[in-house]
């Protein structure tokens, strides 16, 4: 299973990155930089650069992952 997270900054995605495997909750975790990610926040279009992660785990992990993401 994939699963896609966007953090703001190369480092926190790092971060993130090495915990979600040493805890095993991902197998792998890429981290793409220099993503540009448009959105609306509080009515208003946005436009940030963030670093994408592309973390593969399994349906099992998937709640403690989203938990883990969530907190961190």
């Amino acid at each position: 299973m994939l699963v896609l997270t966007t953090c703001g900054s190369p480092e926190d995605a790092s971060r993130l990155g090495k915990l979600l495997v040493e805890q095993r909750l991902a197998a792998c975790v890429n981290a793409v930089n220099n993503v540009t990610s448009t959105y609306r926040w509080q009515g208003r279009l946005q436009q940030d650069q963030e670093t994408l992660l592309i973390i593969k785990t399994t349906e099992s992990q998937f709640t403690a992952l989203e938990q883990a993401i969530r907190t961190h």
